[in-house]
């Protein structure tokens, strides 16, 4: 007599997003039973018509789903969905599992946890690395923090997602990790977009200079995605939108701060997303910082530019 194969669990999704959208479609095509809600309708109803089940709230989300996922834009949001009076806490069914995805404090990480604790659930944090391209191939990486029972449970749910899944330790420590990635990658967005700006001002040709440095040991996954793939093109519609780093390099800061590490480059690079912010740049790719050094040099970093 064959066995028959276990369930799935059901999965809800809250934030569908330029990552979100993707990841929640993900989960969808892995056969997991997904039940979504957004603030944008439209963007519900996107995945309404593949499959998935639409919620009214995030309390009648987490009242549905085993594994509750968010990839919200703000801490404060995260706050709201999971502990507001209309938040996941709120429904949680006991044994119940949140996966944050956002890019939040590690304290806030660490508060939530109780909340959801309280519960009778558990909260991981799942820090994810890789951009929408990978999350629309499902092979982010995903930096996991919180009870190792708890992610061994989840774990399912996170390869529909990730191909790269690491488990950092205690609550908390998978955000850590991703707070220093995103740190690391946009000094390098800051590096590449600085050294092309010198580089055109002093005559050469942003085509034939981005392909020489694509090709030497200044080239990173950063500087081929958004100053070979965006910059060059004028592209500056969002993978990531600059108010997004400049949350997340805002973020490392603050880290740096409660800890007494210095972070002298990643802090001079948070200035220049936040010059980009004052410039009204918000939504854009972030790699539009770009224009503070066109506008200070009168040039442009374009394809065919002479």
């Amino acid at each position: 007599m064959m066995l028959e194969k276990a369930s799935k669990p059901s999965v809800g999704f809250i934030g569908l997003g330029n990552m979100g959208l993707p990841m929640a479609r993900n989960l969808l095509k892995k056969g997991f039973p997904l039940t979504v809600y957004d603030i944008s309708s439209d963007r519900s109803a996107v995945l309404a018509r593949e499959g998935a089940r639409v919620a009214q709230s995030p309390t009648d989300l987490a009242g549905r789903c085993d594994i509750i996922c968010c990839s919200l834009p703000e801490p404060k949001v995260s706050r709201e969905v999971i502990a507001g009076e209309s938040g996941i806490a709120a429904g949680l069914r006991p044994g119940s599992i949140v996966v944050e995805l956002s890019t939040v404090p590690p304290s806030l990480i660490r508060e939530m946890c109780q909340v959801v604790e309280r519960r009778g659930g558990w909260l991981l944090d799942a820090g994810v690395a890789g951009g929408v391209p990978n999350a629309e191939k499902g092979t982010l990486t995903i930096m996991v923090g919180g009870d190792r029972l708890a992610y061994e449970r989840a774990s399912a749910a996170l390869q529909a997602i990730g191909s790269n899944i690491f488990y950092m330790g205690p609550s908390g420590h998978g955000m850590i990790a991703k707070i220093v990635n995103n740190a690391i990658a946009h000094v390098n967005v800051v590096a590449a977009v600085e050294g092309m700006a010198l580089g055109v001002k002093a005559g050469l040709s942003p085509d034939l200079l981005a392909e020489v440095l694509s090709k030497g040991s200044a080239n990173s996954y950063q500087f081929e995605n958004r100053v070979k793939g965006r910059l060059l093109k004028r592209n500056f519609k969002p993978g990531m939108k600059l108010h997004l780093a400049y949350k997340d390099s805002r973020l490392a800061c603050e880290l740096g701060n409660e800890l007494g590490v210095p972070l002298f480059v990643t802090g001079v690079a948070h200035s220049v997303y936040q010059e980009g912010m004052s410039a009204g740049w918000a939504d854009e790719d972030y790699v539009t910082i770009a224009k503070i050094w066109e506008k200070l040099l009168g040039i442009s970093i374009e394809s065919g530019d002479k």
